[in-house]
C-alpha cells in the first residue's frame, strides 16, 4: 500500500466518496442560486454549512497532531490536482495549435494557392476570407465545447482538497484554542 492510500486509509478519507458529496453539493448549490427547483423527498447535503458540519462532525474525534498531519496531506493533493490541471491545459493548447496550424495549412492555403494560379487575387480573397471566418468560428466553437464538458463533468479537484483542507484547519485552531483556555 503507498503512502497515499496510507494516510486515506488512517483518516476515514475516501476522496471518491468525498468527491460525490462534494460535486453534489456544488451542484446543489448551483440550483440554488440559478433558482432551478430541486427534487424533494431528497436526503442529500444541499448546502456548505451541512457539508463543512458533516466533516467537522467525521474529524472532531482525531487528535490535534493528526489533523495536522491530514491537514498537510490534503494541502500536497491540493497541489498535485492544481498540477495535473495545468499539464491538461498547457497540453490542450498544444493540440489545439497543432489543429489549427494543421487546418489553416490544408483547408486555406492550399486552397489559396491553387486558386491564385488559375484565377485573379480578387478571386482569391473572395474564397479566403470567408473560408478564414468559418474555420476561426469552427475552432472557437470547438474550444467553447471542450471547455463546457471539462467544466460539467470535472470539479476542480484542487478546491475540492483546498476546502476540506480548510475546515481541517478551522477544527484544528479550535483544538488549539480549547487546548489554551
Amino acid at each position: 500500500m503507498n503512502d497515499t492510500k496510507k494516510i486515506m486509509y488512517l483518516y476515514e478519507f475516501d476522496d471518491k466518496s468525498e468527491k460525490k458529496i462534494y460535486k453534489k453539493l456544488r451542484r446543489s448549490l448551483r440550483k440554488m442560486f440559478l433558482k432551478k427547483k430541486e427534487k424533494a423527498g431528497t436526503d442529500e447535503i444541499k448546502t456548505y454549512i451541512e457539508w463543512r458540519t458533516y466533516v467537522i462532525q467525521k474529524y472532531k474525534k482525531y487528535s490535534k497532531k493528526e489533523l495536522i498531519d491530514f491537514s498537510k496531506f490534503l494541502g500536497w493533493q491540493a497541489e498535485e490536482k492544481q498540477i495535473d490541471q495545468n499539464t491538461t491545459n498547457e497540453f490542450m493548447v498544444i493540440v489545439f495549435t497543432a489543429i489549427i496550424t494543421s487546418a489553416f495549412q490544408n483547408v486555406l492555403f492550399e486552397k489559396m494557392f491553387e486558386m491564385a494560379e488559375k484565377y485573379t487575387v480578387i478571386k482569391v480573397e473572395m474564397f479566403s476570407i470567408p473560408t478564414t471566418i468559418i474555420l476561426v468560428l469552427f475552432v472557437c466553437g470547438i474550444i467553447k465545447a471542450v471547455g463546457y464538458i471539462r467544466k460539467k463533468y470535472k470539479i476542480s479537484e484542487n478546491s475540492f482538497y483546498l476546502d476540506y483542507k480548510k475546515i481541517i484547519d478551522e477544527l484544528i485552531e479550535k483544538k488549539e484554542k480549547k487546548k489554551n483556555n
